[in-house]
């Protein structure tokens, strides 16, 4: 049978038993999502009922805010919360079958009607007794006393209008400290005020024209209307009152209660069907796994009788393929007996292989040319930028000594012309002193040009016995700029020409030297400190000076820079650092600030590599 026979029939047995374990699978699946979705559904109405709750303590929060200010704009909300509490509760009944949870609905429901119908009478009462409290009662008294200073005005009697007036604004005190403390004994004490004011009324004397008999008698009148509103307000305060701590109070409990058993009736089906759940996804959990272990022994066999045949010889040839794709020129496979698929494969493995050694080769080469050329391509640009700046640097710096020589010989020359020798005599030192900067620069720049250029030895370096040899040759240096020098004890050694790093570290010294006096009075320090990190050693270069602007970092470190011309130097020193240490496999880099000192950083690898060749 041709490999592709057995492998189709291999394969058709096993889709077959996928097929039925997916079948299961969502027969299974789909018992379980109805379960969900029946679970949803309940925990779907009991946070519904928990937003209901919730709805009905915010209605509740509004009614009382309505009572205590009554401010109608909670009366509007009270409104529109009832209306959305009771089109929730419609929204549930519609879609309840429960019976049990259907009676709870409908309790809801005429619990929340009977509540809104009280409150509607507790926002009569609660009006009705503002427009008494508010308005009669406050004109009532107006009447009253405008009346009893009428009395005054005609002189009736100080005495008997004095003891009605004290009276009448007792009376009009206790019906105000009713309304706002709601005690009952304040009533009872405004209605005997009433009797006192009458009684008032009826010791006045009646001799005046104006206090008649008729005049006291309308008085008398006004003052039981007085008395007839203020207990009406009394009524209508006591009614929405008692409408809203009793009557809704109890319409209130009786909705949470239901809500409540609702609530309990969702969580015990929860829990039922949780519980009915787990146990079907159990059942169908372990039946799937029945029948995934069937359908697994069954390809195994399937899989077993395929591989004698095919399976085994074209994984070896895989192998083989892939072990020649990876390299391997010695990975073959002997296919010489069989006629088939294989023995096709085994063949072309073979010419693979023979092709494989023939590139192989080829890229060897190849990439050693390309090496070559990615070096030469380097040094040669690194030295068409070094030319370049170079050449710019130099034509710039070189020429101010020129300038400055030829200028001086032009007045010696004149001078002589004019008859005056001596004086041209006098200006030979500073043409001296011009050719002397010039013959330095030319110096510095011979030193940084055979950077990378002379051939040196690598060797291993003590940084200790080095960096005092040179410290100790700036002895008469330190002294008079009066500076101490602070080396770590036991530096460790480096990898590096040793008259190279010897130069470096000397550049960086007297550059201390030149820049780093202390600007607050604190003593002139150079710290010289090292450490090891990995594969590297880095030394510090520390003073305590004037610092350089973060700007300046990189500037200092090119050819004639100098922040401060005052200051002795070619501006070629730091270049030679950094230049020097490049060469060498390793770095510097500057650390400072404004005020701050200066801190060199220099990192040496501990194998060098060489930037190109010296």
């Amino acid at each position: 049978m041709k490999i592709r026979a057995k492998v189709y029939l291999g394969f058709g047995i096993v889709v077959a038993m996928v097929f039925g374990i997916a079948y299961m699978g969502r027969h299974s699946i789909n018992e379980i999502v109805f379960d969900f979705k029946n679970f949803d559904q309940d925990a779907t109405r009991t946070l519904q009922l928990s937003q209901l709750d919730g709805l009905a303590e915010e209605l509740n929060g509004n009614v009382q805010m309505y009572i205590f200010t009554g401010y109608d704009g909670m009366v509007q909300k009270a409104r529109f919360l009832e209306k959305e509490i009771d089109s929730r509760i419609n929204a549930l009944l519609s879609r309840e079958t429960d019976e049990e949870s259907l009676g709870y609905l409908s309790k809801m429901k005429e619990h929340l009607g009977t509540y809104m119908e009280n409150f509607e009478s507790a926002i009569v009462e609660r009006r009705l007794r503002s427009e008494y409290v508010d308005k009669r009662l406050v004109d009532d008294f107006a009447i009253l006393s405008g009346m009893l200073q009428t009395f005054a005005d005609q002189d009736v009697s100080d005495v008997a209008t004095g003891e009605a007036f004290r009276k009448l604004y007792q009376m009009r005190r206790a019906a105000a400290d009713y309304f706002k403390y709601l005690d009952t004994s304040l009533v009872n004490e405004a209605k005997e005020r009433v009797l006192e004011v009458k009684q008032a009324m009826a010791n006045m004397p009646g001799g005046s024209a104006f206090a008649t008999e008729v005049a006291i008698g309308t008085f008398v009148e006004s003052l039981d209307t007085y008395e007839a509103d203020f207990l009406r307000a009394v009524q209508a305060t006591r009614a929405y009152l008692f409408l809203v701590n009793v009557v809704m109070a109890g319409q209130s409990s009786e909705f949470s209660y239901n809500v409540e058993a609702l609530k309990v009736r969702g969580f015990e089906s929860l829990h039922e069907l949780r519980n009915k759940t787990f146990a079907a996804a159990d059942d169908r959990r372990k039946i799937v796994l029945w029948l995934t272990l069937v359908a697994a022994m069954g390809a195994l066999v399937a899989s077993v009788l395929v591989a004698r045949s095919t399976v085994g010889p074209i994984t070896s040839i895989t192998d083989v393929l892939r072990r020649l794709a990876s390299g391997d020129k010695k990975a073959s496979f002997d296919a010489s007996a069989r006629n088939d698929e294989i023995g096709t494969m085994a063949e072309a493995a073979e010419v693979f292989r023979k092709k494989n050694l023939e590139t192989e080769g080829l890229l060897e080469e190849s990439e050693r040319m390309r090496g070559e050329l990615d070096a030469k391509t380097g040094q040669l640009e690194r030295a068409n930028e070094e030319m370049e700046s170079f050449v710019y640097t130099v034509s710039h710096d070189l020429k101010s000594p020129i300038v400055t020589s030829q200028g001086f010989i032009g007045m010696m020359r004149e001078l002589k012309e004019m008859g005056e020798p001596d004086e041209a005599f006098a200006k030979l030192g500073q043409l001296e002193k011009a050719n002397a900067r010039m013959v330095e620069l030319i110096h510095h720049l011979l030193d940084l040009s055979r950077v990378g250029k002379v051939d040196v030895e690598v060797e291993e370096v003590e940084l200790s016995p080095l960096v005092d040899e040179i410290v100790e040759s700036y002895e008469q240096k330190i002294a008079e700029e009066g500076f101490e020098v602070r080396v770590q004890p036991n530096l460790p050694a480096v990898s590096m020409n040793r008259v190279r790093l010897s130069q470096v570290i000397d550049n960086l010294i007297g550059n201390a030297l030149k820049y780093g006096h202390s600007l607050n009075g604190n003593p002139n320090v150079i710290e010289i400190e090292a450490k090891e990190t990995g594969d590297a050693v880095e030394l510090y270069v520390r003073d305590l000076g004037i610092g350089v602007d973060p700007a300046y970092h990189e500037k200092v470190f090119g050819l004639f820079n100098r922040l401060d011309v005052s200051k002795p130097g070619s501006g070629v020193g730091l270049s030679i650092v950094r230049k020097t240490m490049r060469s060498f496999g390793g770095d510097v880099w500057l650390d400072s600030a404004l005020g701050k000192g200066a801190t060199f950083r220099l990192s040496f690898a501990r194998v060098p590599t060489l930037a190109y060749e010296i």
